[in-house]
């Protein structure tokens, strides 16, 4: 199965080590040519941080 992420930001990027750890193929799109940091912050709940910290 191949499968497509659209946009490369945290939930892209965090869907796209998903399932490289589980052995989809998938191909990422973003739009911008290079991604840079924006200087805002992320949220990130506990339930989050717990989801990124298993992704290694």
């Amino acid at each position: 199965m191949k499968i497509i992420i659209i946009g490369g930001g945290i939930v892209g990027l965090t869907s796209t080590l998903s399932l490289h750890k589980v052995g989809f193929e998938f191909k990422v799109f973003e739009s911008v040519k290079q991604i840079k940091p924006l200087g805002v912050s992320i949220n990130t709940l506990p339930h989050c941080v717990r989801v990124l910290t298993n992704l290694d």
